[in-house]
């Protein structure tokens, strides 16, 4: 922690469903936390994070407030919120979403102590829908020993938190995020979305020559060995020789019933050859 972060308090409101008026905080820094003028150095309202950030001229006195007065008071209008008083060291805030509404806070923070100290915690709310109703994310105030990954478990529940400066990670391996370019996944033939591909064109392959098979009665014993290899594939590229082989039918359906053995032998010769590679 620098010098100067160690001179500044943290008051924080946003806590609070609304934020006090100018004198109320006022009352709250002088009587509340007892500072008096003597004592600052700067006083600031800051806009974004809801709260007051005082500048002491001492330290240890800065160190002490905080120590006396965290989470002692409430204001009248909201007895049952306690106002945080912290020094300014690198407190994140980690917004926990898609829990359920009725999981107590307390359920939380048990949780997220896994990850550092916490502060404080809130329920956050909408700001222009529904102004002051409960959005269902809770804003969990953190001094961080290690990072956050993206998705956190809390009682056994899946929950997505994320906080600034956060490097996302996957949600199958917990590992930093790893996104497959198309231009990747083209190449790569053991990826997921090359064997769908593959699959695919095999599929459409299959029901063109199997129409083709159909228009001519006589090469009907041949279905049973191509849906044998087509019901086998697990992924990748159909080689080329099927194409010729489909080719080949092609130009042999205007053979009549006697060149039978002729159009099995044209299949034969240019076996289709399936890559396979699992995943």
């Amino acid at each position: 922690m620098s010098a100067d972060q160690k001179h500044k308090l943290v008051v924080d409101f946003s806590v609070l469903p609304e934020r006090p008026k100018l004198d109320v905080v006022q009352r709250f820094v002088q009587k509340g936390l007892g500072i008096a003028p003597s004592d600052l150095r700067s006083i600031q309202l800051h806009n974004i994070r809801h709260c007051v950030l005082i500048e002491m001229a001492d330290p240890a006195a800065a160190i002490k407030i905080a120590d006396d007065y965290h989470l002692k008071y409430a204001f009248k209008n909201n007895p049952t919120i306690k106002i945080p008083v912290y020094i300014d060291d690198n407190t994140v805030d980690v917004r926990v979403h898609d829990l359920p509404l009725d999981l107590p806070n307390a359920k939380i923070i048990d949780a997220m102590r896994e990850y550092g100290e916490v502060l404080t915690i809130r329920d956050e709310v909408w700001k222009n829908f529904f102004a002051g109703v409960p959005n269902g994310v809770r804003v969990v105030k953190m001094k961080l020993s290690k990072p956050v990954p993206s998705f956190i478990t809390v009682c056994e529940l899946s929950s997505l938190a994320t906080y600034t400066g956060q490097t996302a990670t996957c949600r199958r391996c917990g590992e930093n995020r790893h996104v497959d370019s198309p231009e990747v996944a083209e190449k790569d033939e053991s990826s997921p979305k090359a064997v769908a591909a593959a699959v695919d064109e095999v599929d459409k392959l299959f029901l063109a020559a199997m129409e083709k098979f159909d228009e001519d009665d006589q090469l009907e014993e041949v279905k049973p060995a191509l849906e044998q290899q087509v019901n086998g594939i697990e992924s990748e590229v159909v080689n080329e020789m099927f194409l010729a082989a489909m080719e080949k039918v092609d130009q042999d359906e205007t053979a009549n019933g006697s060149d039978e053995q002729q159009q099995q032998d044209a299949v034969a010769d240019n076996k289709i050859t399936i890559v396979i590679s699992r995943w």
